[in-house]
């Protein structure tokens, strides 16, 4: 018996039908992706800058330094000043101490040199560490620090976070302690805020920083430890 056809090719006619298919289906696609980027064209605000900006710079120029800045931006300028040496002027201050639980005043001139290897960095320093008991009657108590530290910066050089060891000398006599005695310090600065002042200066701003201070740790240990506040000037050396 005939069967009545069911619609349905098989053989070579149905292949020729597939292929104009995705045939037409490929054309109509490269049409509308050339097509998407007058579109976009059209739509773009002429007041806008272009997403991508070509900028022609010679050997050895950053191009960061070409780039046109919108005037909304907020600009961080880079105070790391990479593989340079530096130095640093600085003060700390304090007015109690966590060991003794008393009033002191406290302060800790000091001056700082290294070397900064892009974001890392590692220096000496030298810093005169007055203590003054306010508890009862005035004593002053003198200490000469002298060690090494190593530092990391982060955003673009305006966090800084260090931390330094070293031997404390004891300067001044005690009731039961004389001077020339040595001992230990160490110095951990969390987070250090700096500003560029120009190409070459910055101001640092430590808000918190741990010093502890042991210039004797044989028979009764004298310890000194306090949170203290620094404020400093750093020279890039060029």
């Amino acid at each position: 018996m005939g069967g009545r056809p069911t619609g349905r090719i098989h053989g070579p006619c149905a292949n020729v039908g597939m292929m104009m298919s995705v045939r037409v289906d490929v054309v109509a696609f490269c049409f509308l992706l050339g097509m998407a980027p007058a579109r976009a064209g059209q739509d773009q605000d002429p007041d806008k800058p272009p997403d991508v900006i070509v900028v022609p710079v010679e050997k050895g120029e950053d191009p960061r330094e070409k780039l046109p800045v919108p005037g909304d931006a907020i600009l961080l300028d880079s105070v790391t000043n990479e593989n340079a040496p530096w130095l640093q002027l600085h003060v700390g201050g304090s007015v109690y101490d966590t060991a003794r639980n008393v009033v002191v005043g406290r302060w800790s001139p000091g001056l700082y040199g290294g070397y900064r290897f892009s974001r890392l960095g590692c220096y000496g320093l030298v810093e005169l560490d007055q203590v003054f008991d306010l508890t009862v009657e005035t004593q002053r108590l003198d200490m000469l620090n002298v060690g090494a530290g190593v530092e990391l910066l982060n955003f673009l050089g305006h966090v800084r976070t260090s931390i330094a060891v070293g031997a404390s000398v004891l300067l001044s006599d005690t009731a039961i302690d004389e001077a020339g005695e040595v001992g230990w310090f160490v110095d951990v600065r969390p987070a250090g805020l700096r500003w560029a002042l120009s190409d070459r200066l910055a101001f640092e701003l430590t808000p918190l920083s741990l010093d502890v201070a042991v210039p004797v740790i044989e028979g009764i240990p004298l310890t000194v430890f306090t949170y203290q506040t620094l404020v400093g000037i750093e020279w890039s050396v060029p």
